[in-house]
């Protein structure tokens, strides 16, 4: 049985997150938020059932297939503990909705840093660049597609935001976002190259971003990490953070 305390940080921490990684449009039907971005990230083209709903169940699934298959997306549903009604989950399955991408979304009380020493140069921006975008594209692999909506929803970010670069000499070997809303501040698209991982330039990147977060007045920091990814969990474990809640996809099996 969830809380009345544990559901209302929940819910305020779902709508904290889609400020940050916001969407092209929305539509609210019944307490469910329906976001589109063209298809690029589940998190951003996904049903968000996360307020009160009271229409007829099957009707209104069936209605944002509907609204899905207009853009020639599959109709997803983001669920936590607090998804409403409280018997989705088990309609969505079934009706053929296959449960993906569990993942934790974890908490850090930001500590007095001390960023470590380190040969690596750093860059930081308050806005979105070029040179940003590509060397997080080359590093993540991000299809020539997809650079464009990408593009959009980070230009579509309302809240201070800092883009990080780390370089060794002239090349860049990690890259990372904060997304800062009053005393949170989010760690986004976390990225280190491949020929770099296990030499702490992921944790040095995370406290350049703590940093600055905490200059400018956050006093907790967010991120979210799927838990099929064992060497993101150890970092963020050592680091401190913890789990508040998670979160889960279900998708049709059928489209």
């Amino acid at each position: 049985m969830i809380s009345d305390e544990d559901r209302v940080y929940i819910r305020n921490m779902e709508a904290r997150t889609m400020s940050a990684w916001p969407s092209f449009q929305t539509i609210i039907d019944d307490g469910w938020i329906l976001r589109f971005a063209e298809g690029y990230t589940k998190r951003a083209n996904s049903v968000n059932p996360i307020f009160q709903s009271t229409d007829d169940l099957l009707l209104k699934i069936k209605r944002c297939e509907i609204k899905y298959s207009r853009f020639s997306l599959p109709c997803i549903f983001k669920l936590t503990d607090i998804a409403s009604p409280k018997n989705l989950e088990s309609t969505l399955i079934k009706q053929g909705y296959e449960k993906i991408d569990e993942t934790s979304v974890q908490e850090l009380d930001i500590p007095e840093l001390n960023i470590p020493e380190s040969s690596l140069h750093l860059e930081c921006k308050n806005h979105l660049n070029e040179i940003w975008l590509q060397q997080y594209c080359s590093l993540n692999q991000v299809r020539n597609q997809n650079q464009k909506k990408l593009r959009r929803i980070l230009k579509s970010i309302l809240v201070k935001t800092f883009y990080l670069l780390l370089f060794q000499d002239d090349k860049c070997v990690a890259c990372g976002i904060g997304v800062q809303d009053e005393f949170y501040i989010g760690l986004f698209d976390i990225v280190v190259g491949k020929d770099y991982r296990n030499l702490g330039i992921g944790s040095l990147l995370i406290h350049h971003i703590l940093k600055l977060g905490k200059n400018c007045g956050a006093r907790k920091a967010y991120l979210q990490v799927m838990l099929n990814n064992p060497a993101a969990l150890r970092l963020y474990q050592k680091l401190g953070f913890k789990e508040k809640y998670r979160y889960w996809y279900r998708k049709k099996i059928a489209f």
